[in-house]
């Protein structure tokens, strides 16, 4: 699985990832006990802009499974942008939020991004968000 993090803050960047780590291994266990086998292993890249990212999502060879994209550095500009340059790049652009930027997460939404994620959030969060793209 191929994960696209867009955070300035370099420590947020890593604590989402750590948090999709746990996440994924939750998930691992449960398909596991199915008898599914997910995909291996995870891969991240980090941009802290989002022009950076739409380098890297033009660039990139293979779609990316997932992007999270920070509120209120993603905005419907952005997401309109990904839509049109980087149609079929990625699977998933879901943008991560707080509370008191809910009207900007809204318009991305209404741009086009997949889904929110609400800060704060755990490993079951994240779950809803990896689990369709085993």
């Amino acid at each position: 699985m191929t994960i696209l993090i867009i955070d300035e803050d370099e420590d947020l960047a890593n604590l989402l990832k750590q948090t999709i780590l746990v996440g994924y291994y939750m998930l691992a266990k449960t398909w596991a006990r199915a008898g599914q086998v997910p995909r291996a292993g995870l891969d991240f890249s980090r941009c802290r802009n989002l022009g950076e990212a739409v380098e890297v999502l033009r660039r990139s060879s293979d779609p990316l499974d997932i992007v999270f994209a920070a509120c209120p550095g993603a905005d419907r500009v952005f997401v309109r942008s990904c839509r049109e340059q980087c149609a079929g790049r990625y699977r998933s652009l879901v943008v991560v939020a707080d509370r008191e930027h809910q009207e900007a997460a809204a318009q991305c939404l209404e741009a086009g991004a997949d889904d929110c994620l609400w800060k704060p959030f755990g490993p079951e969060d994240l779950l809803k968000h990896l689990q369709p793209l085993r």
